[in-house]
């Protein structure tokens, strides 16, 4: 990592990481791995940016770790650092738009798939008028049926509106490139 880095003025790539916990862990798990996300920034700040909440969002909702998410603030006082948080929202079926409130009043710098967002003109704006970005997944949201088709994806759609998006592929591993 060090060395992509110092050679990225060279090949314009900077490399930093985000700590992901599965949201189906236990809360005392998920606390226990938002306290290392924080220690781990705090050893290197240069190379650890955010906290990811990951998964399957109708297993468990941000709603059922908000507790632990709240304690952040005191976490970060002990250890004289911050973390931002960037979670997996809006991308379930159903296209619940409470967890992508949560995520917003919970400060998120960026959200995982986002596909709610579109149905809640409230939410839209706030991710706006706050510069989140949306990581946005077309192929991976296709091939677990949460669109029917690429061209039916709001990606393009958040795009027009004037929302911050980044295409990214999602769950490498699960389909077999790295």
């Amino acid at each position: 990592v060090q060395e992509a880095n110092s050679n990225s003025s060279k090949s314009h790539i900077t490399v930093k990481f985000i700590y992901c916990q599965r949201r189906v862990s236990s809360s005392h798990q998920v606390l226990r791995s938002l306290e290392d996300a924080i220690a781990l920034r705090m050893l290197y700040p240069e190379y650890v940016t955010a906290f990811d909440l990951v998964g399957d969002e109708s297993l468990k909702a941000v709603q059922d770790l908000l507790t632990v998410l709240l304690d952040r603030e005191k976490i970060e006082r002990q250890y004289g650092i911050k973390i931002n948080f960037i979670f997996h929202a809006g991308e379930n079926e159903g296209f619940d738009v409470e967890n992508l409130k949560l995520s917003l009043l919970l400060d998120v710098k960026r959200i995982g798939h986002g596909l709610a967002i579109v149905y809640d003109r409230e939410v839209l704006d706030s991710v706006k008028q706050r510069g989140v970005c949306v990581e946005v997944c077309p192929l991976a949201n296709m091939l677990f049926g949460y669109v029917k088709s690429l061209d039916k994806h709001p990606a393009l759609y958040l795009q027009e509106e004037g929302v911050v998006i980044s295409i990214n592929p999602d769950a490498g591993g699960m389909f077999g490139y790295p």
